[in-house]
């Protein structure tokens, strides 16, 4: 999924600004890095979802269907 759509310009743009300036900085790891990281402290997300609310989820997206 672009993650363009879904951070301010101001994010954006200094994604883009530290990849340009920062030697061997890519987006994609920084942003699943501390995705992960924040994600790791919100114990919701450590909860497993329902086997219905997983099943409707396989069904409609592509990523988890790969696996």
């Amino acid at each position: 999924m672009p993650f363009g759509s879904y951070t301010r310009l101001s994010t954006y743009l200094q994604l883009k600004q530290a990849e340009f300036w920062e030697p061997g900085f890519e987006i994609r790891e920084f942003v699943e890095q501390a995705l992960h990281a924040a994600l790791t402290q919100l114990p919701a997300a450590q909860r497993e979802l329902p086997p219905h609310v997983l099943e409707k989820l396989r069904k409609t997206n592509r990523k988890l269907n790969s696996k």
